[in-house]
């Protein structure tokens, strides 16, 4: 476990943790008690990384580690729990890797690109803004407590740190485009609830679906500027997945008959914490 803000210090100690051959789990220090307390105890974590223990560890080595593989989960992120008893969800390595390729290349991340981290560490949406950008060799901004939910000091810290792009909730989002349509960013991405308007700005809004289950980010749909529509999409599936719409039995239905929209590919999680786990350790 993993248990701080978004910092430097957390983004280190994800990539030492994989490079270790292990799975980090995100806990959110401004989470309740009893919610850290659960996920810490029900993910039987080996160890528990906080500032303070950050700060006490040699992070020196004279040989370089790299147990990480592509079949290995990378992190187990907990859901919500508004169905029920929240449970871990354990993403392998090799769906990481698709959805970092993808964003790379239809966000046009490079060595310039500079990222801010908004969403708490323990959302999959921080997934998109913490690893893409360090694969691509660019920089990452995590949001200080005090800014995260004020509008006019986001729009400060985004200026005068030149940030290029970055995820938000979509109602928060929407509000940071309607108030501040000319800030000097290349891209914005929302997702995690319906997008309902397409507000006039100078830079790309990217409306984003996906569950925890399939790696952040399933579907896009880059909005065109000035267009309205009367339904904004979630749009196609990312490079390497799949989406089909089904009917209750399982049948492939025809365009523009609802039904159940069921994706397939290689983002796909190893399953849940305490339920599929062992059968996925069984099968190899």
């Amino acid at each position: 476990c993993i248990e701080m803000f978004a910092s430097s210090a957390f983004a280190v100690s994800m990539i030492a943790v994989q490079k270790a051959g292990a799975a980090y789990v995100p806990v959110d220090p401004s989470y309740p008690d009893d919610r850290r307390n659960f996920m810490k105890e029900d993910s039987g974590a080996a160890a528990v990384i906080t500032g303070a223990t950050f700060d006490e560890v040699d992070w020196s080595s004279d040989s370089p580690l790299d147990k990480a593989r592509p079949e290995n989960p990378a992190y187990m992120i907990y859901t919500s729990g508004s169905t029920g008893r929240p449970k871990g969800v354990m993403v392998p390595h090799r769906g990481l890797l698709n959805f970092i390729h993808f964003t790379i290349k239809e966000w046009g991340l490079t060595a310039k690109s500079r990222i801010s981290v908004h969403a708490s560490v323990s959302f999959d949406a921080s997934v998109e803004d913490l690893f893409p950008v360090l694969v691509a060799g660019g920089s990452l901004y995590p949001v200080p407590q005090d800014v995260r939910r004020d509008l006019v000091l986001m729009h400060d810290f985004l200026v005068k740190n030149g940030i290029t792009g970055g995820n938000y909730s979509t109602q928060f989002g929407m509000m940071l485009v309607q108030t501040y349509p000319d800030l000097p960013l290349e891209y914005l991405n929302v997702g995690g609830e319906k997008m309902t308007s397409n507000p006039d700005c100078k830079y790309r809004l990217i409306n984003t679906y996906g569950p925890t289950e399939f790696t952040d980010n399933s579907t896009y749909f880059i909005l065109e500027r000035g267009k309205q529509y009367r339904n904004i999409p979630i749009g196609r599936p990312l490079h390497n997945l799949s989406a089909y719409v089904l009917d209750k039995y399982g049948h492939l239905l025809p365009q523009g008959v609802p039904g159940e929209l069921c994706m397939a590919g290689i983002q796909i999680s190893a399953g849940y914490w305490h339920a599929d786990w062992a059968r996925v350790l069984a099968s190899r």
